[in-house]
């Protein structure tokens, strides 16, 4: 379901786009009023490695048409927190998030709020390629310092570990792109260009996750990225992300005492459910399946 997108008298319903990298499905017609559309369509995506989720966010996209762009706004979701909440309960359990999200419109800002219900199943063993491209494991905080330590302790840091991802510049098209790119409209740019940062931050990320691997630490504190607009120097954009590298454990046992309590990263059960505007409120949303499907490779002697 949405909210807030509106009223329009000659709204003859709304399609929603769900996509994730090349693949893209669009759901039935809604139902309800123009302002408040409602869909129960379940689509399902299958991936075949980890890396994909940290490479690519979910995006869903409200449009007027079926074949139309996201005229009524977007959403970007980042799957790699609940890749990792995957990891640390049953690796072969249904992880799964449900919430409002605003619908952002690069034209005329936030057109409302959708609510979305992912869930992840895991089957299979990791793949070889995973274990030498993902980054799965590594904790990234925005603080400076080490969490506190009912969250965690800090059992060493072991310095600035830094990535850089170079990307050509969409506002600035290459010319074996024709003429599509010369003509599309202020909102297919800005789209574009959005879909370039948030992919190729994400992809800083990982790289840099997976040097924080190879040095023996599973956390980054103080993580900032930098985001470069080169212009008509070179046509790129460039993502600078940077951080300090930490071996962090779990909590000491005697930080529970005298009423503290850890911070988990993700909740659970109905607390995830619950809406800040309409507690208690039920209502069908676009459901998006991300089921992670493995190969089984094994290294035999």
């Amino acid at each position: 379901q949405a909210r807030g997108l509106g009223c329009d008298p000659n709204d003859d319903g709304k399609f929603v786009e769900v996509s994730f990298h090349d693949n893209i499905q669009t759901s039935s017609r809604s139902t309800g009023p123009s302002d408040c559309p409602v869909w129960n369509d379940w689509m399902s995506i299958e991936l075949t490695d980890d890396f994909e989720l940290q490479d690519h966010p979910l995006r869903l996209g409200v449009c007027s048409s079926e074949a139309g762009s996201p005229d009524h706004g977007a959403v970007s979701i980042d799957m790699e927190q609940t890749l990792y909440s995957r990891r640390e309960q049953d690796p072969y359990a249904v992880v799964s998030m449900r919430g409002w999200f605003p619908l952002f419109d690069t034209m005329s800002g936030v057109r409302g709020h959708i609510l979305v219900s992912v869930k992840m199943q895991y089957v299979g063993d990791q793949s070889y390629n995973d274990q030498l491209t993902s980054s799965i494991g590594v904790r990234f905080f925005s603080i400076a310092a080490p969490p506190h330590l009912c969250a965690f302790s800090t059992e060493q840091l072991l310095g600035l570990v830094e990535e850089v991802k170079v990307v050509q510049d969409p506002e600035y098209p290459h010319w074996l792109h024709g003429l599509r790119d010369l003509i599309r409209s202020d909102r297919a740019s800005n789209e574009e260009r959005l879909s370039v940062f948030h992919t190729a931050a994400m992809q800083a990320r990982r790289q840099l996750g997976k040097k924080v691997l190879q040095m023996g630490a599973n956390a980054v504190l103080g993580y900032r990225e930098y985001v470069d607009l080169e212009g008509d120097a070179t046509d790129r954009i460039c993502i600078r992300a940077f951080g300090t590298a930490a071996r962090l454990a779990p909590p000491l046992a005697d930080a529970f005492h005298g009423g503290h309590q850890a911070v988990s990263m993700m909740s659970g059960g109905s607390q995830q459910d619950a809406d800040p505007l309409c507690p208690g409120l039920d209502v069908p949303g676009i459901e998006a399946a991300l089921q992670l499907l493995t190969r089984r490779d094994r290294l035999t002697s």
